[in-house]
C-alpha cells in the first residue's frame, strides 16, 4: 500500500486537478497480501488508456475491504487509442493463478471500468 501511494503522489503531481486519485481502506490486518505492484499496474492502465484533461479530468478509486480490492476508474477513451496488448490484466491475472487465485472480475459499463481483486490472507 505504500508504494502505491507513493506512486499516486506522483501522478497527481503530475495531473494536478486533472487526476483525482482516492483509496479506501475499509478493512485490514496483517494477514492481508496484496501481489506487488498490482494496484500500480491497474493505475497506470487507467492514466494510459484514458483522457486525462482539466474538461475530462480522471477519477481513480481504489477500495479495500476484508474480501476483495476494487479499482475503478471513469471510461473516457482517448480518441487516438493507444494500442493495448492485454499484457498487463493478463499479468496481473497470471500472479493471482501462481498464488492459487483463478478468478479476477472484470465489469466494463459505459462510464466506468472496474477490476475486482480477491485479497489474499496470509
Amino acid at each position: 500500500l505504500r508504494l502505491i501511494e507513493t506512486y499516486t503522489y506522483l501522478q497527481k503531481k503530475r495531473f494536478c486537478t486533472n487526476l483525482d486519485i482516492s483509496i479506501s481502506i475499509m478493512h485490514t490486518n496483517d494477514s492481508m497480501l496484496i501481489p506487488p505492484m498490482v494496484l500500480q499496474m491497474l493505475v497506470e492502465n487507467a492514466v494510459k488508456h484514458n483522457i486525462v484533461s482539466t474538461d475530462f479530468p480522471l477519477k481513480i478509486e481504489i477500495e479495500i475491504d476484508a474480501s476483495k480490492i476494487r479499482v475503478s476508474n471513469t471510461l473516457q477513451p482517448k480518441k487516438e487509442a493507444v494500442p493495448s496488448t492485454g499484457i498487463g490484466l493478463e499479468n496481473i491475472r497470471n500472479r493471482y493463478r501462481l498464488l492459487g487465485y483463478n478468478t479476477i472480475y472484470l465489469n466494463i459499463d459505459k462510464n466506468t471500468f472496474t477490476v475486482i481483486l480477491p485479497v489474499i490472507y496470509a
